[in-house]
């Protein structure tokens, strides 16, 4: 899980939607041939990043992975 959340070199575009138009979005973007996944939430940024297991279980994340724009 760790590697997942943030190892090394994977790419993905990420992209945010108004609440509702997750359906208007997939539909208008399948037509291109690519597919969404919809992976979570934009909350206030004091309820900090959560990850939410199949069980719903909840788990605080803690910054990691390389931060290309932090300072030498």
């Amino acid at each position: 899980l760790g590697w997942a959340l943030s190892g090394g070199e994977d790419y993905e575009l990420l992209l945010t939607c108004a609440p509702g138009s997750q359906e208007t979005l997939r539909k208008a973007v399948a037509a291109t041939g690519t597919s969404l996944t919809f992976i979570g939430a934009v909350v206030p940024a004091e309820r900090g990043v959560t990850l939410v297991g199949k069980d719903g279980a909840a788990r605080p994340l803690e910054p990691a992975g390389y931060d290309h724009l932090r300072g030498a």
